[in-house]
């Protein structure tokens, strides 16, 4: 959501992005995959990765449902309300 309201991108703002992405994703995977007693104990890899693609249908969708709302709201602020 953070990348929808940025106006001005930066080579150095674009870095951050991409290392915050990159970080929140393996770390949390590796979390949830190797703390015993967790919910997803030994289950995450394998789930997300060799699952087919459900996984990614469905993250396409939920992030479908939150950002396209905003986009459009953005959309219609910058085209239409205030050119």
């Amino acid at each position: 959501m953070v990348y929808m309201g940025t106006r001005n991108f930066t080579v150095y703002l674009g870095l951050i992005y991409v290392a915050s992405i990159l970080m929140f994703f393996p770390v949390t995977t590796l979390l949830n995959e190797n703390m015993f007693g967790s919910a997803t104990y030994m289950q995450v890899l394998p789930t997300v990765f060799g699952g087919g693609g459900l996984f990614y249908l469905t993250l396409l969708l939920c992030v479908s449902m939150v950002m396209l709302p905003l986009y459009l709201l953005k959309a219609y602020e910058m085209i239409v309300k205030a050119p």
